[in-house]
């Protein structure tokens, strides 16, 4: 009889792969179906494929895995599953519950829009009957249709409410030189065929009475449409909302009538846009958003708190919020970058 082949344990059996020797645990999962979340690809750029190993040995971990985990991470039992390679025995390791649901979804690009200095809308339509089935806040991998190489996967927050049927909708901005965002401001075109994997991600609205502050930095308001079109959807909460949009200048805009819209409909929404640059606007506060928020904010350790935007923005926020009092264990962040 044949020796019994190598068994990759997902989460104590919930799901149970073929192990061949050689292959990453990200390659392993991804030839199976199974979808670990990733904005770069699989190439150690991102950190976002980290699992944690419960029994069984990997390969040695790499230099890119002593950067990202950190030493203390690698010996508590994290790895990035780009880099850890599977060595012929069998392994078991924790991942996220997104990954044991993440699918791939097939789409076409349906209709492109700029709608700021250097930001565009894209709309999708998935293929084959398929729902994005996310929760407010998410986001899916992105890729063209027949481009296998990692370097040509991201990261988008969904922009559209769970319940948008077959509509996958983003808010993307270009990234200087990113290859991505390169052929999203540069050749996309109604009709291009897309492919989405996921949902993925912590980031979303927690069920609560608490007050909550979001900040939102250049695209990261994506992610914040998506929450706040799902309020509008179902029964407005009695909480008190409060979003604060940072941009540089008035070209940077976007998103102001669709919120300040619902600001009128809702007396416990505010929406709050503020512009960094030297300029003036009607509808705007003048300085950097942190600094706006933190103006406004009186009542930070009632709060909850919801960050968006680049690592630079969330790092400063955080740091804002920690000197308002907001616990650190309400403080949810997406960092793009």
């Amino acid at each position: 009889m044949a020796d019994a082949q190598p068994v990759l344990d997902l989460n104590h059996g919930a799901r149970r792969l073929a192990a061949r020797p050689g292959l990453t645990v990200f390659a392993a999962c991804r030839s199976q179906k199974t979808f670990l979340p990733t904005a770069c690809g699989g190439r150690g750029a991102c950190g976002m494929c980290r699992v944690k190993v419960t029994a069984g040995e990997l390969s040695p971990p790499t230099d890119i895995e002593r950067q990202r985990p950190a030493d203390e991470e690698l010996a508590g039992g994290w790895r990035l599953a780009c880099q850890a390679k599977l060595t012929g025995g069998d392994v078991a390791i924790e991942v996220g519950e997104d990954a044991i649901a993440a699918r791939e979804m097939p789409a076409v690009v349906e209709s492109v829009e700029d709608i700021a200095r250097n930001v565009r809308r894209l709309r999708l339509r998935l293929k084959n009957g398929e729902r994005t089935n996310h929760r407010a806040g998410q986001f899916v991998a992105f890729a063209p249709k027949g481009v296998g190489a990692p370097t040509a996967v991201r990261a988008y927050s969904l922009a559209n409410p769970p319940c948008a049927g077959d509509v996958a909708e983003f808010v993307i901005r270009r990234a200087p030189q990113g290859l991505m965002t390169t052929w999203i401001f540069g050749k996309i075109a109604p009709g291009d065929d897309v492919v989405l994997t996921g949902p993925f991600g912590d980031f979303y609205l927690r069920p609560s009475s608490r007050p909550a502050v979001m900040v939102a930095g250049g695209s990261g308001l994506s992610p914040f449409f998506s929450m706040i079109r799902e309020l509008e959807r179902s029964a407005w909460p009695d909480r008190e909302i409060r979003l604060f949009f940072g941009a540089v200048d008035p070209e940077d805009l976007y998103g102001l009538e669709e919120l300040c819209a619902v600001a009128a409909r809702h007396p416990n929404f505010s929406f709050t846009p503020s512009l960094s640059g030297n300029c003036d606007h009607e509808k705007c506060a003048l300085g950097l958003v942190t600094d706006v928020m933190a103006a406004r904010v009186k009542d930070g350790p009632a709060c909850d708190a919801y960050l968006c935007g680049s690592p630079g923005m969330v790092g400063a926020a955080r740091g804002v919020l920690e000197k308002l009092g907001v616990p650190p264990d309400r403080v949810f962040f997406d960092r793009f970058g």
